[in-house]
């Protein structure tokens, strides 16, 4: 077995991601490492990118390393519908019964996520040029 497998990849957070957006997420954050002392969770906006760096993901350009947790708020049911969504059925969890990958949900009745802190403006547009 490869070891990969027994890690969480960035795929597997845009799965999570992408499967809570669609099941009727509201707002969702991203945090790594340890639960005290690590970067402060990331809110996701329209604009975020989530990428790989070696052992690490990026977040809104911030580095998180494992264990990730995810947390989302949304209208009753989100979990339910989540956890049914084919972006999550069809890779995460199987990645979590074939290779044993720790996940845990919980539903809360209040939930606090952090602002966003940073710039929604695009950094690379340009106007087009006007047409005759």
């Amino acid at each position: 077995e490869s070891p990969t497998n027994y890690i969480v990849l960035v795929d597997d957070i845009r799965d999570i991601v992408t499967a809570l957006w669609a099941s009727g997420a509201e707002a969702i954050t991203i945090s790594g490492g340890a639960a005290e002392g690590g970067p402060p969770a990331e809110r996701l906006v329209s604009t975020t990118s989530i990428y790989g760096a070696g052992s690490a993901i990026l977040v809104n350009d911030v580095p998180l390393s494992p264990p990730y947790r995810i947390e989302a708020i949304g209208p009753d049911g989100l979990r339910d519908r989540f956890l049914a969504h084919p972006s999550y059925v069809a890779r995460v969890a199987r990645r979590i019964d074939a290779y044993g990958l720790q996940f845990a949900s919980e539903a809360r009745d209040e939930l606090t996520l952090p602002a966003f802190i940073g710039n929604t403006r695009l950094r690379w547009g340009t106007p087009m040029p006007e047409l005759d």
